[in-house]
């Protein structure tokens, strides 16, 4: 679960670096983004 925390953070941290970048476009793509993985690594804990 470590490197499933460190991996967020990383993912995160890009997110929010290219946020500053585009912001028209990011605010939709950055909760898109993060609740895929959510949905995945929630899938993935119920599996295992």
């Amino acid at each position: 679960t470590q490197e499933l925390s460190k991996l967020l953070l990383r993912l995160f941290n890009l997110l929010q670096q290219n946020g500053r970048k585009s912001h028209r476009y990011e605010k939709k793509t950055v909760f898109d983004i993060l609740g895929v993985v959510y949905n995945c690594t929630m899938s993935d804990n119920e599996a295992a």
